[in-house]
């Protein structure tokens, strides 16, 4: 990969992330730790389907990836953000991860067995067509959010969303709902501050009690399955022609005194799309053809 700008993903380019992995260490384990149940769970779905490799999608700093090379799983990963691909390289090693952009068909070169892309088709405008991009047969395991931020370009509040916008690419297996923790990544002091502030808010102060969480709070749909090999166009199977059409391609010899004998020329083979009732079709031929023979016609139009 050069060190062209990459496309950006929702309308912010890849350093408009550049604060959010030029944070310090301790704002660094915040945001681990608010995404840890979800990694977690990526993981464990990857090491009990047995992926041999796997190529993750939007690698950020590296935290999804450590867990699962800490599983046993043969690891690379992607990010378009090359201050995260840094960080990613000095935690796990800089074999495993390199600048790419989801929707660059070279960012897909090398082998794997299965996809992980967490929190990123929200980022990027042409999310199914970087999902087209991914290897048929592929196990694809993948996260939405179901709340919204200035960097997201759509949000998700039903399963049945998924399925609609992912589902014919996508053979997906099953959904799962993963709720934020309300208190990962926050202090104490921090957690009873939005408590205090949420009080005018029923729903979000439940929430932070940890009373329907994914609903009131913060989630994410996790979703698992297949990347569907894509549809073979059908050719159109060339037509046969019947009797009908046969007889009124055919040249029908006209006396020389006779210019046309029922709209047929005498020297150009009729080339108007036949009736589709073939058996008519066939008997005015047959009418025309013995007309011509006889030298009589219908046509008022004749040379004298």
């Amino acid at each position: 990969m050069g060190n062209e700008p990459l496309p950006s993903r929702g309308g912010a380019g890849p350093h408009a992330y550049d604060t959010l992995y030029a944070a310090d260490a301790d704002q660094e384990a915040r945001h681990e730790r608010q995404y840890h149940r979800l990694f977690r769970r990526v993981a464990d779905i990857a090491i009990a389907k047995s992926l041999p490799s796997v190529l993750e999608v939007g690698c950020g700093s590296g935290v999804l990836a450590k867990i699962l090379i800490d599983g046993g799983v043969s690891y690379t990963g992607f990010d378009f953000n090359r201050t995260a691909v840094e960080k990613a390289k000095k935690r796990n090693g800089s074999d495993r991860h390199f600048v790419g952009d989801a929707t660059d068909p070279a960012s897909y070169t090398a082998l794997y067995d299965g996809i992980v892309c967490c929190e990123v088709l929200e980022h990027i405008d042409a999310d199914l067509e970087a999902i087209k991009l991914w290897k048929p047969g592929a196990l694809c395991i993948c996260s939405v959010p179901n709340f919204d931020y200035p960097t997201h370009v759509r949000l998700f509040r039903h399963e049945d969303e998924v399925k609609e916008r992912y589902g014919q690419l996508i053979d997906i297996e099953w959904i799962e709902r993963i709720p934020v923790s309300p208190i990962a990544g926050s202090t104490l002091r921090e957690y009873l501050r939005r408590l205090r502030w949420s009080r005018d808010n029923p729903r979000k102060f439940l929430g932070l009690l940890g009373i329907n969480r994914f609903e009131w709070l913060n989630g994410w749909f996790l979703f698992v399955g297949t990347r569907r090999a894509p549809a073979l166009r059908r050719c159109a199977p060339e037509r046969t022609r019947c009797r009908a059409e046969i007889e009124f391609n055919r040249v029908i010899p006209l006396p020389t005194h006779l210019t046309f004998a029922r709209g047929y020329c005498a020297e150009i083979p009729f080339k108007r799309r036949p009736p589709s009732k073939c058996s008519k079709a066939l008997r005015h031929a047959r009418n025309a053809g013995t007309h011509a023979a006889s030298g009589k016609s219908r046509c008022s139009a004749s040379l004298t």
